[in-house]
Order: structure tokens, then sequence, then C-alpha cells
């Protein structure tokens, strides 16, 4: 994957992230984007928005892990 594609992902999840923070997103859309996450076996069925936020910050981290911006992989920071 070429690094311009992980920085456009990463910039992506980090608006997204943002937006679920808005109740009227977190409903449907929210649930759209749960969708690969579980089945990626990143987040439970039974979810809340924030396990949702939180999962899609981990993954976003890894992301950025991935491209170099870390030197060791990151660990979970929760989400507000």
């Amino acid at each position: 994957m070429h690094r311009r594609d992980l920085s456009a992902l990463i910039g992506l999840l980090a608006i997204l992230e943002g937006h679920l923070h808005e109740p009227d997103f977190a409903d449907r859309p929210g649930q759209d984007l749960a969708r690969p996450l579980l089945r990626a076996g990143l987040l439970e069925r039974g979810h809340s928005a924030q396990q949702l936020r939180q999962a899609i910050n981990d993954l976003n981290q890894r992301l950025r892990y991935a491209i170099g911006e870390y030197a060791t992989p990151p660990t979970s920071i929760p989400v507000p």
C-alpha cells in the first residue's frame, strides 16, 4: 500500500471518529461503519458508540505505526 493511501485513510478515520460524537451521526452511519470492524474482529456485537470510536481510533493509530510515525506499536489510549 502506498504511504499516501495510508495517510488518506488516517485522515478519513479521524474525521469519522469526530463525527461519531454527533448524536444524529452515531445511529445509522455509525452502524454502517461498525460492520467491517465487526467482521475483522476489532469490535464486538452490542458495542457502544464509545467502543466504536475506540476501535476506529485504535485502527488509526496502528495505521500511523504502519507508515512509520511511531517507532513501536501503539497502545490503546481511551477516547473521550
